[in-house]
């Protein structure tokens, strides 16, 4: 099974025009690839769990882009997927990533059974020989310190923007200080070198054949692939975690339909979809446009405000310059501060048509 198969696969059309649309409601980037590079990775690992008949449950877009229970313990997967991109420490998605991780093992209580992993297609740079190590997990206690003393400055700031009590950002700054050995062993960094499209041909292909190997009874495994790909996106937009699972009963009850079924079922879910993003769309975009009416009628209303304003100050500067030549030497200038703070006498003065005069007679 090559990849034209599946670009040219009409169901994998509409779930990509899906992902489209979810892509606007949620994010600002400006291609669907990191999506769909995301859910093809966790649909690749849906399928190799299940494949190794172990407890496990995925949730996708949970606390992290990918989280999974195991028997023994919790990964939280951060997937990036960029093209233009060799990653080095101070790089700003990279710091953002172990961010959410110092995040995650704070929220689990610093214990030991949590992995966390920065999976990419991308490279590290060709000068990261520390990320290079770290990739092989042949990092000495020694170099370990010089990473945090490379990242702790920038780290530290995105911690900042985090949180907005400054005694937690000192409290989490000084436990990520003293438990930084413990912490930075339970990152493992996936960097696969290839680009985006290669990377999801790779992982297109791989999830097509190990579907093949679950069962020979499939005719037509392109459906398959994009019935349970469609399973996937849908609990990532769920918003209760609990309707997010992926396990072993899910994939059983999925795959032990007949394959007519299954091609119905995703026909189904296709169109439902489609219609609850298209809502979400309209909904957006009404709630939008009644924004914008009331920042209109907002700014008409300064506008207005301004307008009486200037008209109040212009009677103002008329009645002075009547005025001036009766006080040669002083001015009172009380009537000037009755007025709203902001149109006193500091904006009055600036009036040239009367400003000199004014402070000659007042010298």
């Amino acid at each position: 099974m090559d990849i034209m198969d599946m670009c040219n696969n009409i169901y994998y059309n509409q779930i990509i025009n899906i992902i489209e649309k979810h892509k606007k409601l949620k994010s600002a980037e400006p291609t669907i690839k990191g999506f769909l590079y995301q859910f093809l990775v966790t649909l690749d690992k849906w399928i190799q769990m299940f494949n190794e008949k172990k407890f496990f449950e995925i949730y996708p877009e949970n606390w992290d882009d990918i989280q999974i229970k195991l028997e023994h313990k919790t990964q939280y997967i951060q997937i990036k997927a960029y093209d233009s991109i060799n990653f080095t420490l101070k790089n700003k998605n990279f710091l953002n990533s172990i961010k959410n991780f110092v995040e995650l093992y704070i929220k689990n209580k610093m214990e030991s059974n949590i992995e966390f992993i920065f999976h990419t297609n991308s490279n590290p740079g060709k000068k990261e020989d520390l990320m290079k190590r770290w990739i092989e997990r042949d990092l000495t206690n020694l170099e370990k310190k010089e990473i945090y003393l490379k990242i702790s400055e920038d780290l530290n700031k995105a911690i900042a923007k985090s949180f907005k009590e400054d005694e937690k950002k000192d409290i989490i700054k000084q436990i990520i200080k003293d438990k930084w050995l413990d912490f930075i062993d339970l990152i493992k960094l996936v960097f696969e070198g290839i680009t985006v499209d290669d990377g999801k041909e790779r992982l297109e292909n791989n999830i097509l054949k190990n579907i093949k190997s679950m069962s020979s009874k499939y005719k037509n495994c392109e459906s398959i692939f994009c019935r349970l790909l469609i399973e996937v996106i849908e609990k990532a937009i769920k918003e209760d975690s609990k309707d997010k699972k992926l396990d072993n009963e899910l994939m059983r009850s999925i795959l032990s339909d007949s394959e007519d079924n299954i091609i119905m079922d995703l026909e189904k879910k296709l169109k439902c979809m489609e219609i609850s993003i298209n809502d979400n769309i309209n909904a957006m975009s009404i709630k939008h446009s009644e924004e914008h009416r009331e920042i209109k009628k907002e700014l008409t209303e300064i506008r207005n405000k301004q307008n009486q304003n200037i008209e109040d100050m212009l009677d103002i500067i008329i009645s002075s310059k009547q005025n001036i030549g009766q006080m040669p030497y002083s001015l009172n200038l009380t009537e000037f501060f009755k007025y709203e703070e902001g149109y006193g006498y500091k904006n009055i003065k600036n009036f040239n048509m009367w400003n000199n005069e004014l402070l000659k007679k007042n010298k």
